[in-house]
């Protein structure tokens, strides 16, 4: 229906087509749509500071060791449950740290998939050699194949699934993508 709508239009009619997600939208529809994304100005507020009750140092560290789990991924794959100790479960142990762990994932991923796609992305301009590392080895498939395998564990979180559990799920799922 919404395929439909959004190739056969009716005059003096605008639709406006919100979603959390746009990976998780089918490429037909995006194409026929014009994105406008509504992001927030800085990580500080993207992520809440204020209201989770952490220092600007605290989200710092906390990014830091998101940026380190990735690159080690990214370098030695399923190795990764092997360190998954000293590069997650240290920062992330409480089910707010773990949700805020993944939610840096995806932006992390989201900044190397517009590096990718010659988008100007001020987020996370200070690890721009492990961006560009990581954009030269994947596809942008693949890229917006590992946000959506992330998203999906950030939503088992909320439910309170099992944390180390889902985390050794996650690295086995990302190894997956080709």
């Amino acid at each position: 229906t919404i395929l439909k709508f959004l190739e056969e239009p009716e005059n003096d009619i605008i639709a406006l087509l919100i979603v959390d997600n746009i990976y998780n939208l089918l490429p037909t529809i995006i194409s026929r749509c014009q994105i406008i994304p509504l992001k927030a100005k800085n990580l500080e507020n993207n992520y809440n500071i204020a209201e989770r009750n952490i220092s600007q140092e605290e989200l710092n560290e906390k990014i830091d060791n998101c940026v380190k789990f990735i690159s080690y991924f990214e370098k030695y794959k399923l190795d990764a449950i092997c360190k998954i100790n000293s590069l997650w479960s240290k920062s992330f142990k409480e089910k707010e740290n773990f949700i805020l762990g993944l939610t840096i994932m995806i932006d992390f991923y989201k900044a190397v998939l517009d590096y990718k796609l010659n988008i100007k992305n001020e987020n996370f301009s200070f690890q721009s050699e492990v961006i560009k590392e990581i954009e030269k080895n994947n596809t942008i498939n693949n890229i917006c194949d590992k946000i959506n395998v992330i998203f999906k564990a950030r939503e088992k979180v909320k439910f309170n699934a099992n944390s180390a559990l889902i985390m050794d799920k996650l690295i086995i799922e990302l190894e997956r993508i080709k």
